[in-house]
């Protein structure tokens, strides 16, 4: 946007903040203990408005009917407009997304040229110059140790085996004396039958 329309905005903001000094600001406390009117309810008082017009004579005398259709007619007023101000309100927001879109995009382009040319530190020195506070790595990405990932560990088992074993070759082996004890070849013994005393006869 050029120089003229930007004055030519902010003059017809004034104009318009001028313009609606009777709106009123309400305080998150009021706003939680009004009664809220939606879409049902406000055709609802609408048709409210249109009985008590008819049947006067049936409300009561505090009534205020006077002030009840004041209040609509203004609403009736204010709607239309606060419509085109909402308009007005999301293509602002929506022109203020393209704008960060583009910034970022082009932002992160350029870093990755940069980084293959190796112009990394000059991207660290200028970050650091326009905040002196920033780490030495200050706008870089910092990638999540594996240490962060993993879970805690248990006692190392290797402490608990005997001296001579505590070696990686010999987890989960026996020990090497083992092997070079030859135990004897037994034969296998077969099971003894034993007849009965009637068989023997």
């Amino acid at each position: 946007m050029d120089k003229d329309a930007l004055t030519a905005m902010d003059n017809a903001l004034g104009a318009l903040e001028a313009s609606m000094t009777g709106l009123i600001a309400l305080t998150p406390e009021q706003r939680h203990q009004l009664t809220k009117m939606g879409d049902k309810s406000e055709a609802f008082c609408r048709q409210a408005g249109h009985v008590f017009g008819e049947n006067p004579g049936v409300l009561p005398r505090n009534f205020d009917l006077e002030g009840y259709q004041r209040d609509l007619a203004a609403l009736n007023a204010l709607r239309p407009r606060l419509m085109r101000l909402a308009t007005l309100h999301q293509r602002a927001l929506d022109t203020e997304m393209a704008i960060g879109s583009d910034l970022m995009t082009n932002a992160l382009e350029g870093y990755a040229m940069l980084k293959v040319a190796g112009k990394v530190r000059a991207w660290t020195r200028h970050a650091r110059r326009c905040r002196p506070g920033l780490p030495a790595r200050a706008g870089l990405r910092k990638r999540p140790s594996r240490r962060q990932h993993e879970l805690p560990r248990g006692p190392d088992p290797r402490a608990l085996l005997p001296k001579e074993t505590r070696t990686s070759r010999a987890i989960g082996k026996q020990p090497r004396r083992f092997h070079r004890t030859a135990l004897p070849w037994v034969a296998p013994q077969r099971p003894l039958l034993v007849r009965s005393a009637r068989h023997s006869r």
